[in-house]
């Protein structure tokens, strides 16, 4: 059962009077206050603004926390013109200089310049090369200045016809591709009659 609240100044002089109506408490075996008692006790009070009910324990509290913060200002806008696209748009603040981050980083960006036309390193032929490393103007060209680079491999026999080759390539046992494809039709062969024997 709540019972009304006496509410005493520092001196033991009785301030006010509240009724158990207009508050709300932690615990409802607090008992009532007497001299020399300092208690915060949370009221419910209707907002004169908004008409929201809010908890305070001030008595001098007429609107709720919403009505007193400050509103925030509009943020100002400036007309600006992208140094990019040089389109117009609205910047938030005075040193913007591009409408959006990919102007930026466009404008940002500095230009590679070309490298200079050189000759081929197997050909001869004048070409333009993407990058300073570049020094073929073909993929064919670059194969061949690849295996010019390469230590050369020993010489072997072709598994199918017997001919002696230089390969590029470690695991190459195959002097062309006509052979590759014959050892391969050969191994196929072998591979259906065993397979109808064992069936």
């Amino acid at each position: 059962m709540l019972h009304e609240v006496r509410i005493y100044d520092p001196q033991g002089n009785l301030k006010r009077v509240v009724p158990p109506e207009a508050l709300t408490f932690h615990h409802f075996d607090m008992p009532i206050t007497g001299p020399g008692t300092s208690l915060r006790i949370h009221q419910e009070i209707i907002c004169k603004k908004c008409g929201a009910m809010f908890r305070t324990y001030r008595s001098d509290t007429l609107t709720c926390d919403r009505c007193r913060a400050p509103k925030a200002l509009p943020r100002p806008q400036y007309n600006k013109v992208c140094k990019c696209c040089k389109s117009k748009f609205m910047a938030n603040t005075k040193s913007q200089k591009f409408c959006n981050v990919l102007c930026n980083k466009t404008y940002k960006r500095k230009p590679v310049p070309p490298e200079p036309k050189r000759p081929c390193s197997v050909c001869g032929k004048t070409f333009q090369p993407k990058n300073r490393r570049n020094r073929a103007c073909s993929s064919g060209c670059g194969k061949e200045l690849w295996r010019c680079y390469r230590e050369p491999l020993a010489e072997r026999k072709c598994k199918q016809c017997g001919v002696v080759f230089q390969p590029n390539h470690p695991q190459r046992i195959f002097c062309t591709k006509p052979c590759q494809t014959k050892a391969k039709n050969a191994r196929r062969r072998v591979f259906a009659e065993n397979k109808t024997i064992n069936n």
